[in-house]
């Protein structure tokens, strides 16, 4: 009997390629993008006579994104969490996958139909070069892009699906969104077609979107991971890992060239929601998230207090960053004296940055769940004061003192060097004194968590090799 997929292939893959083909998603999303493009390609053709090809050109790129950019990665924010309804995780577990495993096959199942989709177009984009004026290499170019895109989008939905509390993806959701929204700007879009992004004028931008499009793959691939994995698997440590070489790439791009500087704040600004998140994860209990680090000697027991799951190692952890960060803005000459006291107010954002992540770690009541909303409800209170304060300044035009009061409330101070007339030098020095706090907090703190932690290190040494 004839097979229809190789033996080597995930069984992940298999059940979800099967399942995948025959889906209402992807069934609706053909017809309807056959059906939507034979009917531009009628008005096209009628349109010829005129010479102008802009109205179908963008109708095109509009179905084609259609599916590939909202259909098809929607459809997957019932990936896992479809399994986790139906409780047949722990069968699927039985079999041997890991966690990584599955979440990988269920994106892969999606980027296969995206591209299937997508394979579909082509004969149009033949019929629209030979209706005239139209360049075959950048349509496919910004077809590729697309396809790309659509990859992202659906790496970011089967992680989100891993989320089963809906204000939870509301949230991330509306983050998301707000993300666009300031990536908005970065994108051309001219001659009547999808063109290619703005930042391909320069090469170390380039270069750092080929490496970073991988690497966020594999970041939300570990997020959704870390979701349903066993407590006893560390996923936190390779998702920070990855998140900090994010950051890596677009900083030393934004060093490399002047034009690419804005890279530096895009990695910090990604970088952010994986910090919260380490600062939120409770301290492990079982000594095997600790043996795949302990075992490699001195280097894997120096790393385990980083990249091992727990607030208390998220806390050094966005010390790093912080510290990473600081070195790509001295570099890039931020933090050097300037006029009008703008060092200052850099200096201040800086501060502001790490001391409104680190102080909620230390002074929130308990390591639960209400953690994240605790967080949030920190930074939604800080922003909602500084919005307020900023809209009475600008209505008033004679209040300046108040920016300078709410500038001593840490997420605030962020957003120092938009206000002209912020006095930076005493907010600077409270949020020094508020971080030295913060740490001295921090020391006492997270004795008895650390103290608990090298128990189960010394046992993770101990356990035979051979224990899975």
């Amino acid at each position: 009997m004839p097979r229809d997929f190789f033996d080597g292939i995930s069984p992940m893959l298999v059940k979800e390629l099967r399942q995948g083909m025959r889906s209402k998603a992807l069934i609706i999303s053909l017809f309807l993008l056959q059906g939507l493009l034979i009917f531009n390609a009628i008005v096209g053709l009628v349109s010829t006579s005129d010479g102008d090809l802009s109205g179908t050109t963008a109708g095109f790129w509009t179905i084609l994104g259609l599916p590939l950019l909202m259909i098809l990665p929607l459809s997957a924010l019932g990936g896992i969490g479809n399994e986790i309804k139906a409780n047949t995780l722990d069968l699927v577990f039985l079999t041997r996958l890991t966690a990584t495993r599955i979440v990988l096959g269920k994106w892969i199942a999606v980027v296969v139909q995206s591209v299937l989709l997508a394979l579909t177009v082509l004969p149009f984009i033949a019929l629209r070069y030979y209706l005239g004026g139209i360049n075959v290499t950048a349509d496919l170019s910004a077809a590729g892009l697309m396809l790309v895109g659509s990859a992202l989008l659906s790496a970011f939905t089967v992680a989100l699906s891993s989320y089963p509390a809906k204000i939870v993806r509301f949230f991330i959701i509306l983050g998301f969104v707000f993300s666009l929204q300031m990536i908005g700007p970065l994108f051309m879009f001219g001659g009547g077609r999808f063109g290619l992004i703005g930042i391909w004028s320069d090469w170390s931008s380039v270069a750092a979107v080929v490496v970073v499009v991988p690497l966020f793959v594999l970041l939300m691939i570990e997020v959704g991971a870390m979701r349903i994995a066993p407590v006893a698997e560390n996923h936190a440590g390779l998702t920070r890992l990855l998140a900090l070489l994010v950051l890596l790439v677009t900083g030393t791009a934004g060093l490399l060239s002047a034009r690419a500087a804005w890279m530096i704040v895009a990695g910090q600004v990604f970088v952010t929601p994986f910090c919260i998140a380490a600062l939120c994860e409770r301290p492990p209990t079982v000594p095997g998230v600790f043996r795949s680090l302990v075992r490699r000697g001195g280097v894997g027991n120096l790393l385990s207090r980083i990249f091992t799951p727990g607030w208390h190692t998220g806390f050094l952890y966005v010390l790093l960053v912080w510290m990473l960060i600081g070195f790509f803005w001295q570099r890039a000459g931020w933090l050097d004296s300037g006029p009008r006291g703008d060092a200052l107010k850099q200096q201040l954002s800086l501060a502001g940055f790490g001391v409104s992540l680190l102080l909620p770690a230390v002074i929130a009541p308990s390591l639960s769940r209400k953690r994240f909303l605790y967080i949030l409800s920190f930074v939604l209170l800080s922003l909602a004061v500084f919005s307020v304060t900023s809209a009475f300044v600008q209505n008033s035009g004679h209040k300046e003192e108040l920016i300078n009061l709410t500038a001593f409330l840490p997420p605030l101070a962020v957003f120092g060097p938009v206000f002209s007339n912020l006095h930076a030098a005493p907010p600077l020095i409270f949020m020094a004194c508020l971080g030295v706090l913060v740490l001295a907090v921090y020391f006492f703190k997270s004795r008895p968590v650390w103290r608990q932690s090298a128990k189960l290190r010394q046992l993770a040494r101990q356990e035979p090799h051979h224990v899975a």
